[in-house]
């Protein structure tokens, strides 16, 4: 599976599940949009991306960048983002 000239947005990236894909998507050459309500873990995530990792089959690091998100139904702000 490879994500070569990709571009994944990656909703909740900052933790759990959604920072696992957003890992395994770059390791398999996507550059990722990191989105989430805390700019912190947004930095862990995108820097976690940068670093280059020896994985067997893995992509050279690609380009990751944070977005702040909350599109939970009780953010006032959720209808900015769609």
């Amino acid at each position: 599976m490879q994500f070569d000239n990709q571009t994944a947005l990656v909703t909740g990236s900052t933790s759990g599940i959604g920072r696992e894909t957003a890992l395994l998507l770059a390791g398999h050459g996507a550059s990722v949009i990191v989105s989430g309500r805390n700019a912190l873990k947004g930095a862990e995530t995108v820097a976690a991306i940068r670093r280059p990792v020896a994985r067997p089959g893995s992509s050279p690091p690609t380009s990751a960048t944070w977005t702040r998100c909350d599109a939970s139904p009780r953010s006032p702000r959720t209808s900015t983002y769609w």
